[in-house]
């Protein structure tokens, strides 16, 4: 058997690369569209959405740092077409991902002034910072699921997929940040906690979409991996931690 032509290796390199790179291009110009409506609302809005994007972003980039190390061991198991082995790993990661995202939305749903409060802003940025960042802590633990699932499509070369999904989320937040912001289609203008809550309906609608997609596409193989402590040990040292120091020093 001859092995695969340069050609062969740079067309498929494209085809799963493109969307991926087209994926982190449209969730980055979500962020630049959010500010340019909430910069519309006044200084104080902007300096409290301008702390909770900070806060929002270093606690994703964590749990991503934790869903890439969990898609090297799928990727690994899927090319070796052991299913049991990518089933285990995919209960793991998921309940390690998980388990970050919701310990990011404990402190920013229960303690919504204690990270803001580092950023040394007045009394009213603090106070507008503080329900932003409640609202943010929700989208946080919905994106755990979320970012488990996009990885597992991404390492079993179903990039497209993920891509597709994340046009519906972004063009759903954006409208929904329009309309809740300054109040169309009947409803009260909400400003900033208006973005707040479009972004968690448009996260919470996605997580549904993925989740569905994840369970058409894994039913056959029932996901009733075994894990324990073992495993956990041997894809915390291997996998997750390396991926979490990286997206560390990333920030």
């Amino acid at each position: 058997m001859e092995p695969p032509s340069y050609r062969y290796f740079i067309k498929n390199a494209l085809l799963l690369g493109i969307p991926i790179a087209l994926q982190s291009l449209l969730m980055s110009s979500l962020g630049f569209v959010d500010s340019l409506m909430i910069s519309q609302l006044g200084t104080e809005e902007v300096a409290a959405a301008g702390i909770g994007a900070r806060i929002f972003w270093v606690s994703i980039v964590l749990v991503w740092g934790l869903g890439s190390g969990m898609g090297i061991l799928l990727a690994q198991y899927w090319g070796a077409n052991d299913k049991k082995g990518l089933k285990r790993y995919l209960a793991l990661g998921t309940v390690v991902t998980q388990g970050l995202a919701f310990l990011c939305f404990v402190i920013c749903f229960f303690m919504p002034t204690l990270l803001p409060s580092l950023f040394a802003p007045s009394e009213a940025v603090l106070a507008l910072a503080g329900d932003y960042v409640q609202l943010l802590g929700i989208a946080m633990c919905l994106s755990g699921l979320s970012i488990a699932a996009d990885t597992a499509l991404r390492s079993i070369g179903q990039t497209r997929t993920n891509l597709y999904v994340s046009i519906l989320e972004v063009g759903l937040n954006v409208a929904l940040n329009y309309i809740l912001i300054f109040g169309y289609l009947g409803l009260p203008a909400m400003g900033l906690i208006g973005a707040g809550i479009g972004s968690v309906i448009a996260r919470l609608i996605r997580l549904f979409l993925v989740l569905a997609i994840i369970y058409a596409t894994f039913l056959p193989w029932h996901l009733d991996g075994k894990m324990s402590l073992k495993h956990l040990k041997a894809a915390w040292f291997l996998s997750f931690l390396p991926s979490l120091i990286q997206s560390w020093q990333a920030l």
